[in-house]
């Protein structure tokens, strides 16, 4: 992440309300996109959606990689 983009995001990532607000909602979109990958019988739409589930993962541990980033020199 680049510095300037982490400290922005800081001061919500900081309020446990706005942190669990976002952390509902990536929870909510990985279990729609993991229920339409378990429908779905095209290999291009599978890895799309198996990509759209990691990167959606990856929200789930953004505060601690905006503080990591924010830190960096």
């Amino acid at each position: 992440m680049i510095k300037e983009t982490a400290k922005k995001l800081l001061p919500c990532l900081n309020d446990p309300k706005h942190l669990e607000a976002l952390s509902q909602y990536v929870k909510d979109r990985i279990d729609s996109q993991t229920k339409n990958l378990y429908r779905e019988v095209d290999h291009c739409k599978i890895h799309m959606l198996q990509g759209s589930i990691q990167e959606l993962q990856r929200f789930l541990t953004i505060r601690e990689e905006a503080i990591q980033s924010a830190k960096e020199k």
